[in-house]
């Protein structure tokens, strides 16, 4: 997985002709449809995951990752320092980072299913504690293929790997 972009949320482009809103983060809802063992359950995990990931980089807030994936999980241990680090610094991504354009089941099992995360990079400058903006995340492509895991709490992400 590359460091630099492991996240993904889904957004609606502003239609306005002026100066673009400042983004404002909005800590994401828990999809109901996610609370099941389900192959339509494990996609709506994975988009939840992304999600999350995009609200703790943009807000910032740390402790919110960890509890997604397994032990085992580095890209979601990844994500949580980098979330943890913004915190500290006081800085955030000014923006979403990921856009998911399409989440699709590879594997039909449900207990190690698979799911493709296809998407955009968005190039999102990182603002410090002062306002000023530094280098954040350059645009590209996104391909994941996502590991997830059945366990008493629900889906968790496994790992992620660049496809």
């Amino acid at each position: 997985m590359s460091s630099s972009s492991p996240w993904a949320t889904s957004s609606t482009p502003s239609t306005s002709t002026s100066a673009p809103a400042a983004y404002v983060p909005v800590k994401p809802d828990f999809p109901a449809e996610a609370k099941k063992q389900t192959l339509k359950g494990a996609q709506e995990f994975v988009q939840y995951f992304y999600d999350v990931a995009n609200y703790a980089l943009t807000r910032p807030e740390a402790g919110l990752l960890t509890k997604l994936g397994t032990a085992e999980c580095k890209p979601c241990t990844l994500l949580e320092r980098q979330a943890v680090g913004l915190v500290e610094k006081k800085s955030r991504f000014k923006g979403p980072v990921v856009k998911i354009s399409h989440v699709e089941n590879v594997t039909t099992s449900l207990d190690n299913p698979l799911v493709l995360v296809t998407g955009v990079q968005n190039s999102v400058p990182v603002v410090d504690s002062a306002g000023e903006e530094t280098a954040g995340s350059p645009r590209g492509d996104i391909n994941f293929r996502v590991e997830l895991g059945w366990t008493s709490e629900g889906w968790r992400v496994r790992d992620v790997v660049n496809t």
